[in-house]
């Protein structure tokens, strides 16, 4: 009886094994089933208020799901770019900060929260923590993000010679770099006490832009008051084959170069050279001269001529301050009933044109920026 029971139990285990194996493994895969339902309800419910611009319900619901549990590196990305919309950086630096200081991470994973965590530095304001982290990004596959970065950062912060030497670096990646690059040396160029270094700032601008305006505009004005009048006039006239629609720029400078070489007779020619290019923004240019005799009396013919081909709001005002100067024999004479309250409405009309307009953003501006106010590019901003 007894050798009959022991082959029975010894039959019996195998099964007992199997049976205990088989409710265990069905625990478990319940168990598993009810946390990924209560996951991907949450998941669910979190996408659904994400969608419907409820952040705060969102970041409510994406935290219960780190509950208990360590929370995944995509959650603590998601949660942490969150915090950032909602202009939490404290909230959003501390997440990633917990990202950057697991070295169980791979190395890709923490140098993507490290260009995360300087951007939040930066937008905090803690400029010194973005740049050391920027720099530590720029031996990685971040280099070129983290160097544009850091570009940003020492242009908001006027740090020219820094932002030079890392837009050189750009350089080598995009070419349009040396156009901005040429912006910051003539900001060195205008901010040195040193005409030599002036010189060498202006070189270099034009040595990575030649069609730089402004790199022409400060070396003639540089010249001018060395009294190098030929090599000034060189440089105004570049402006013209640079980029003609800044031509007005030079009306008044070249008529001071001209002058003082005593070559008057050079100006007229000059005005309607300029002419052909930009009709409306040249005459305002000329409007704001007061030129000798005899090129005075040169300018209401040359106007009434543009009148005729190319009629204008600021030929006609221009117009209008020459012909008052002639006396009572113009019928626009200021004798004239008409005179003060026709000059006053072409004045007015006058200050409504645009004279300057950001191509980025759309701006409008009354006076020449180098650098956009509303947009913070380099050389957006073009004569209207």
């Amino acid at each position: 009886m007894s050798e009959l029971l022991f082959h029975l139990v010894t039959a019996l285990l195998p099964v007992a094994a199997f049976s205990g194996w088989y409710l265990g493994m069905r625990v478990a895969r319940k168990r598993s089933l009810t946390e990924q339902d209560r996951l991907s309800d949450s998941y669910l419910q979190g996408l659904n208020h994400l969608l419907e611009h409820d952040e705060e319900k969102t970041l409510s619901l994406l935290h219960h799901l780190g509950e208990g549990t360590s929370p995944s590196v995509a959650l603590r990305f998601v949660l942490a770019a969150l915090h950032l919309r909602r202009g939490e950086i404290s909230q959003a630096i501390m997440l990633y900060e917990s990202l950057l200081n697991d070295y169980t991470l791979e190395s890709a994973v923490r140098d993507k929260a490290r260009m995360e965590l300087a951007n939040g530095y930066r937008q905090a304001g803690l400029f010194d923590r973005a740049e050391k982290l920027y720099y530590q990004l720029s031996t990685t596959p971040y280099r070129w993000v983290a160097l544009q970065q850091l570009l940003r950062l020492y242009d908001q912060e006027r740090d020219w010679p820094r932002a030079a030497t890392i837009c050189e670096r750009l350089c080598q990646h995009q070419s349009h770099y040396g156009r901005i690059l040429a912006h910051y040396y003539c900001q060195l160029a205008e901010e040195s006490g040193s005409v030599a270094e002036r010189r060498r700032y202006i070189a270099l601008a034009l040595e990575w832009d030649s069609g730089s305006v402004r790199a022409s505009l400060l070396q003639g004005a540089l010249a001018e008051e060395a009294a190098e009048f030929l090599t000034a006039i060189a440089a105004y006239r570049r402006v013209v084959q640079q980029d003609s629609l800044f031509v007005a720029e030079i009306v008044a400078p070249l008529t001071r170069c001209y002058l003082a070489l005593q070559q008057p007779e050079q100006v007229i020619p000059l005005l309607r050279q300029l002419l052909c290019h930009r009709h409306s923004s040249v005459v305002a240019a000329m409007d704001a001269i007061r030129f000798p005799e005899p090129i005075a009396s040169e300018i209401p013919a040359l106007l009434r001529e543009l009148i005729r081909h190319h009629p204008s709001l600021w030929a006609l005002k221009c117009l209008l301050s020459y012909e008052s100067e002639e006396g009572a024999t113009s019928p626009l004479a200021p004798q004239s009933p008409l005179y003060h309250s026709l000059r006053q409405l072409i004045e007015q009309l006058c200050r409504r044109e645009l004279l300057y307009r950001c191509e980025q953003c759309g701006l409008t501006l009354q006076q020449l920026h180098w650098h956009c106010p509303g947009c913070h590019q380099w050389g957006s901003i073009k004569p209207a």
